[in-house]
């Protein structure tokens, strides 16, 4: 074989894994944001999604697990509070969803309120259409000892 056709398969050969990986490209990604509403009462969520992709509206009932979850106490002048980790199973028509919240609880300061929580939310896992999903966001709690309710805003992003 000459220096020529051993030149011209080196140049074949790279053109051909220069178009494959080409082909392949990044994985697409799509970035939506979400609402998810929670009613601890009713143990239900409706997770709402402001625009269009792969990720679509959900509903169905909530699951708290204590794996990963626990709480310390804190104080910020004079006021007690605790710090809370806690691990919610979302389980829709759609797919689970499984989210971690870091969280603030304070005292509501009054007997008709128990509390209230200001945090953080992340995707733990997801299976169905949330399988693969990663993202997060703000959360707040509202705790009226009998009826709890839970708003959580943020991003998720699908590949």
């Amino acid at each position: 074989m000459t220096a020529r056709h051993t030149l011209l398969l080196a140049l074949t050969a790279v053109a051909g894994i220069l178009v494959a990986s080409a082909a392949a490209g990044p994985e697409a990604t799509t970035k939506q944001q979400v609402v998810i509403g929670m009613k601890f009462h009713t143990e239900s969520f409706v997770l709402s999604v402001s625009q269009t992709g792969p990720l679509k509206s959900d509903s169905g009932s909530t699951a708290e697990h204590a794996s990963g979850a626990g709480c310390r106490n804190i104080s910020h002048n004079g006021v007690k509070n605790q710090l809370c980790t806690e691990i919610r199973v979302l389980l829709g028509k759609r797919g689970t969803l499984t989210i971690r919240d870091a969280l603030e609880w304070r005292d509501g300061g009054s007997p008709n309120s128990c509390g209230v929580a200001f945090g953080t939310w992340s995707v733990v896992r997801g299976t169905g259409q949330y399988e693969g999903v990663t993202g997060g966001g703000i959360s707040a709690y509202d705790a009226h000892c009998q009826k709890w309710y839970a708003h959580h805003k943020g991003f998720l992003t699908s590949r």
